[in-house]
């Protein structure tokens, strides 16, 4: 008896639906295919929503598997969503030419450089509208915000992993679909020019505070997290155990109650994830909006 069929009370439909919602598990979601070729056609296509591509190789391996029984558009449809873990540059453009229907592109790079972004727009059957990049994956001469690739994104995230690392934050203010910016960068100056960079469509930015405030950037961190120096600018931790520093200083930041791995994670399933960073950064600014009101009054 076929695996849909073996609850003849339950409706295919009802069937179909706790096997998609089965398969957003990521930790058990590869034994669903195996229970029948129904299930697999329900099963693969969530499966592949969400694509990390690791140094595992698995995901590598499975795109160029030329006796693979999925049809030749199967990743084109489906995949919504490719997050690239520290791979090297001559994997990424072949899989982002195959996965044509991305939404959310994340590529972290610690010991690699990407090839020029505009490249990867042309791969593209549309551009991503949430785009996630390590500022050292970024050839030096090409860290600015005027390649095509930005032009439509409505959500980014910039991470410098060292401190001498930046973008051209300027150019910040071409991006017109923006709408959600965060950035990891040194506190301090780079995140005053960040915040001078920034359009005027922009509804938040969060930015990142990963080490020991120092005292000629505390008065800069204080600022920004009263809303003084932009309403839209929230800080966040990125520790568990923040330093005593950051408690004397800051009211409205956003507090990690999790490990950092797990605020990874909307990264990971932008789909699938139902909390996100930036539903944490809109209540920050409804709160701050509505004790400024009160002080008013």
């Amino acid at each position: 008896m076929p695996a849909s069929n073996k609850f003849p009370d339950i409706p295919e439909d009802v069937t179909r639906l706790i096997f998609e919602i089965a398969a957003e598990d990521r930790a058990h979601r590869l034994v669903y295919p195996l229970v029948s070729k129904r299930v697999r056609s329900w099963a693969e296509p969530v499966i592949y929503r969400e694509v990390v591509v690791d140094t595992t190789y698995r995901f590598i391996h499975t795109i160029n598997n030329q006796a693979s029984s999925k049809p030749e558009n199967f990743f084109a449809l489906h995949v919504k969503s490719l997050f690239f873990d520290n791979i090297p540059p001559h994997f990424i453009a072949p899989i982002v030419e195959k996965c044509s229907s991305v939404l959310s592109l994340t590529i972290w790079s610690t010991g690699y450089t990407l090839p020029e972004p505009n490249m990867l727009m042309g791969l593209t059957g549309s551009a991503p509208r949430r785009l996630s990049l390590t500022v050292s994956a970024i050839a030096l001469q090409e860290r600015h915000f005027s390649h095509p690739i930005f032009q439509e994104v409505t959500h980014l995230d910039i991470f410098c992993v060292d401190r001498d690392e930046e973008m051209a934050w300027a150019t910040l203010k071409g991006l017109k679909n923006l709408t959600h910016l965060s950035v990891q960068s040194h506190p301090g100056e780079q995140h005053q020019q960040i915040l001078r960079g920034i359009p005027a469509g922009l509804h938040v930015v969060v930015l990142y505070v990963s080490s020991e405030v120092q005292d000629d950037t505390k008065s800069v961190i204080k600022a920004i997290d009263a809303g003084q120096a932009d309403e839209r600018a929230v800080i966040c931790l990125l520790w568990m155990a923040s330093p005593p520093s950051y408690r004397e200083i800051l009211r409205h930041a956003i507090m990690p109650e999790s490990s950092v791995m797990e605020k990874w994670r909307e990264f990971w399933d932008p789909f699938t994830t139902t909390h996100f960073l930036w539903n944490e950064a809109e209540e920050v600014l409804e709160k701050r909006r509505k004790l400024k009101d009160n002080r008013r009054e």
